[in-house]
């Protein structure tokens, strides 16, 4: 049923279709209200519905209809919004959503935009734009782009925004609860599981999409915060196995043992120094300077680092920082330094510290070769590759190793056998929050009370003589 509401009252009377009662639009300040036969309720059945939308049924839908306060026609009257529903809950529903935006003047007129029309909008506006102003990494912008299409476009990319409803955000959040346990099949979900770690990242990035559209005016909520989906937990003790990978003990003394071999690569050297005793990022390694090292003050300084292909600032505001670095790495970085004067390259203070050969093709593909990044340097994908040929293979790491278990090896040699205090090990990593360190890394601290109320116990206790001995 159409109902022409610029035509007044008399267009309602003759919708003899429309079951219960129905809204004419005749006045810019309300609404008068008519019944089936169009008739006019009595004044006290239609005072506590004044001002208000409604809801009616056709057929086997139910539509919502209320007015839009911001949109008039060129007689000044209110323009009517309708949305039609398979269920009278779900009108219900909608309709409370848009009158209670309207009390608080916050009310968004539903849009037909679909969600995949939302994620392009928040990848070219959201995304492009905080990289363009250093206010995301590259690293985060290419993770959030794969999340968007990966993710969430193959499940909301053809679901109109004025079509979603807690129930439908519950589903979706229930569904990546099933990959976490390891899929469903009656559901043709795939038996791959992801880890907390990245089903919570999903989740987020949906609610910051969900913000952005509501603070542009594409929705009225933020629809992941309104259904109250939940993020999985963290496994206790830190993060999961599967989220954090270290080398072991052996694998790290292998890599010390190689530090000593005079006839070793020194750009492997150099790579396992920065990683192993530095905890730098594959990317913060790659864009390394010599003159952000300070030989005489034992420090290193991060400034730069190198994501998809583009030089930029560090992961974090954090990230950019001034840490300690051990003689044996200086020693080691020495070594590097003179092979690289006596092979002809340069070792100025913006010259890279890791160098690979311009003469050979780009260990990736021809995307990386064609990058904006100086020549020689290597991608940070191609210090995957090195760290394979002359890392992993000839010093016989699991297959699992990467340049960035370094990293969380580094942390773990000054927590378990530094025993280094946690503020000391957040600012050596760069962390933005000592949380994240904390998170991070809880499990490799000590929590055993047994072990430390042992030495307690030793210095406090009372010093007990034997008389027969004459000992204590």
């Amino acid at each position: 049923m159409v109902i022409d509401f610029e035509a007044g009252h008399d267009a309602v009377q003759n919708a003899n279709d429309c079951q219960d009662i129905c809204l004419a639009f005749t006045y810019p300040f309300g609404a008068i209200w008519v019944l089936a036969d169009g008739r006019r309720p009595p004044l006290g059945e239609t005072r506590g519905m004044r001002q208000r939308g409604t809801i009616f049924q056709r057929g086997n839908t139910w539509t919502a209809v209320y007015l839009n306060p911001k949109v008039r026609n060129a007689a000044g009257k209110k323009k009517p919004i309708w949305k039609a529903f398979k269920t009278k809950e779900a009108a219900e529903a909608f309709l409370d959503i848009q009158l209670g935006a309207i009390r608080v003047n916050r009310h968004v007129p539903p849009t037909q935009a679909t969600w995949g029309e939302i994620f392009a909008k928040f990848d070219a506006e959201f995304i492009d734009y905080k990289v363009k102003i250093n206010a995301m990494s590259p690293a985060t912008a290419s993770a959030y782009k794969s999340i968007l299409n990966k993710h969430l476009l193959p499940f909301f990319g053809e679901a109109q925004v004025m079509d979603m409803t807690p129930a439908m955000m519950r589903r979706w959040g229930q569904g990546l609860s099933e990959l976490l346990v390891g899929g469903n099949p009656e559901k043709q979900i795939p038996p791959a599981p992801m880890g907390a770690k990245t089903i919570t990242n999903i989740i987020n990035l949906m609610s910051t999409v969900c913000r952005w559209a509501k603070v542009n005016e594409f929705t009225t909520t933020n629809w992941v915060m309104d259904a109250d989906v939940e993020r999985p937990q963290k496994a206790v003790g830190g993060l999961e196995e599967e989220d954090i990978k270290f080398l072991d003990r052996d694998e790290v003394d292998r890599c010390f043992d190689y530090l000593r071999d005079p006839a070793g690569n020194t750009t492997a050297k150099a790579m396992i120094v920065l990683g192993l005793l530095a905890g730098l990022r594959r990317g913060e390694i790659a864009a390394l300077q010599w003159g952000c090292i300070e030989w005489d003050l034992f420090k290193l300084k991060i400034v730069q680092s190198i994501s998809a292909g583009i030089l930029g600032p560090p992961k974090t505001a954090a990230s950019r920082a001034k840490i300690d670095i051990p003689a044996t790495a200086l020693r080691v970085l020495q070594e590097h330094k003179t092979a690289m004067e006596l092979a002809g390259k340069s070792t100025a203070r913006l010259a890279y510290v890791l160098q690979r050969d311009p003469r050979k093709a780009s260990l990736r593909n021809k995307s990386h070769a064609a990058s904006q990044l100086p020549e020689g340097v290597f991608h940070p994908d191609e210090l995957n590759d090195f760290w394979d040929e002359h890392i992993k293979g000839p010093l016989q790491l699991k297959e699992s190793s990467t340049p960035h278990a370094m990293r969380h090896s580094y942390a773990s040699i000054l927590i378990k056998d530094h025993r280094e205090d946690l503020p000391y090990v957040q600012r050596q990593m760069r962390h933005a929050s000592i949380t994240i360190t904390l998170d991070t890394y809880t499990h490799l601290f000590d929590n055993e009370p047994g072990d430390r109320m042992k030495k307690l116990d030793a210095r406090a206790s009372l010093k007990v003589v034997d008389f027969r001995t004459g000992t204590r």
